[in-house]
């Protein structure tokens, strides 16, 4: 985004922007790294390090509340199955 937040772009999987449009300074975001407000001039290479964010979450439980098994057919062309003996309510 310009400084001012108009979104310029957005990256492919190679983490390369294109171009900037003339803008003197960029926001660069991502879910997992700390914001940051970039002068283009003063880029050495075009690269920007970014910090990882702590979200500080130790620890993630995630139950079901239907419990079964899922079962694949013999044959790739074989519809994928649900194993209705396996079901728990709560």
């Amino acid at each position: 985004m310009t400084e001012d937040g108009v979104l310029i772009g957005t990256t492919g999987m190679d983490g390369v922007l294109a171009d900037v449009k003339g803008a003197a300074k960029v926001a660069v975001t991502h879910v997992a790294y700390k914001p940051q407000l970039v002068i283009v001039a003063s880029l050495q290479d075009g690269r920007i390090m970014m910090d990882d964010i702590d979200y500080g979450i130790d620890e993630v439980v995630v139950k079901s509340k239907v419990r079964g098994a899922w079962a694949f057919g013999g044959a790739a062309n074989k519809a994928l199955t649900w194993n209705t003996q396996d079901l728990h309510y709560p």
